[in-house]
């Protein structure tokens, strides 16, 4: 996993997606969002590795994860 409190340029989330080795993302608002809704951080992970599994890409934010 790799976390960046500023983000991440598209480019960077281009390179990560076609890294040889599974790399997740998170951002300082996915952490904040994580913290602030209460949720697992096990279950914030487990999702964000499902949709990069199944997208190919490396960064879904929290809050499309678990909307509401």
């Amino acid at each position: 996993m790799l976390i960046s409190n500023t983000g991440f340029t598209q480019d960077g989330l281009a390179a990560f997606g076609k890294a040889p080795t599974s790399i997740i993302c998170m951002d300082g608002l996915d952490l904040f969002d994580t913290l602030t809704r209460q949720l697992s951080l096990t279950e914030v992970i487990s999702r964000k590795a499902r949709r990069a599994v199944e997208t190919g890409g490396p960064f879904v934010r929290v809050r499309d994860l678990f909307p509401g």
